[in-house]
């Protein structure tokens, strides 16, 4: 499956079976994390091979443009330098959380409606109000703070911890 790699030891590349299982995997990823020796980059587009790891663009976080508007002899952002092997630790995919957090920042708005409705009079007659509307909006306005929320949080998954790897 891999190389395992001791304390101290110079790693190498994954073997081929391996690399085609691990692009597969990446190409298919919202976001790649890679952690080694140069620290934490998150990555888009990722391709690997034999000699280590490169992407033609920063992850989220990274500005896409010096501006909102730039001139024509404004540069783009460096591109992601190449990671080599023996300088990577881990790779991780990740994915948004928008669908979860929405969904429970609404039903958190619902709630906190229903509290409102139940308990504090709203209506022109001194009634509940109408529930649409007192438990509605606020669990209208959860569910898109949830999914701002949600959109710049990712779960991640390792794909390649190479300390547990282990040699054929």
């Amino acid at each position: 499956m891999g190389v395992g790699v001791a304390a101290g030891a110079v790693a190498t590349a994954p073997e081929a079976d391996e690399l085609v299982r691990l692009q597969a995997t990446l190409s298919s990823a919202q976001v790649v994390r890679v952690t080694g020796s140069f620290g934490t980059q998150r990555l888009r587009d990722v391709r690997l091979d034999s000699t280590g790891v490169i992407s033609a663009r920063w992850g989220p976080g990274a500005p896409p443009r010096a501006a909102l508007f730039v001139g024509q002899d404004v540069a783009p952002p460096p591109r992601p330098r190449p990671m080599a092997w023996d300088e990577i630790s881990r790779i991780e995919t990740g994915r948004t959380q928008v669908g979860r957090t929405a969904r429970n920042t609404a039903i958190v708005g619902a709630l906190l409606g229903a509290a409102v409705w139940l308990t504090i009079p709203t209506g022109d007659d001194g009634g509940a109000g109408p529930a649409s509307v007192v438990i509605g909006v606020p669990a209208a306005s959860g569910f898109l703070l949830g999914a701002l929320l949600g959109a710049r949080s990712y779960e991640w998954s390792p794909v390649y911890p190479r300390g547990t790897l282990t040699a054929r």
